[in-house]
């Protein structure tokens, strides 16, 4: 099920449809590029932990941890720029079951 509102730039329309819709082949890539980033941005993190390493390769391992962490913040700025509401979408939501005070 395709959902884009009607009256939005196009393509705030096509980030949403590649962002939050699995079933179209961009949206799959896009899915699995993420995964693949967040796998290799962890093993880069542990990676770092190993002293060996780390004297070796330190260097290069912060250069692409700040490259992870800047691709990870535009993708949160195009998931904003994309949904309808960006204010509710990118507020903090009390757990279910809780009680906002």
């Amino acid at each position: 099920m395709s959902y884009t509102p009607k009256q939005r730039a196009e393509w705030r329309n096509t980030i949403y449809r590649i962002i939050f819709e699995a079933d179209t082949p961009l949206g799959k890539l896009f899915d699995i590029m993420l995964v693949l980033s967040i796998i290799v941005s962890v093993l880069a993190v542990m990676l770092d932990t190993v002293a060996a390493i780390h004297e070796r390769w330190g260097d290069t391992i912060v250069y692409v941890e700040w490259l992870f962490t800047i691709g990870f913040m535009l993708e949160y700025v195009a998931r904003i720029v994309s949904v309808e509401n960006p204010r509710r979408s990118s507020l903090p939501r009390a757990p279910a079951g809780t009680h906002e005070i």
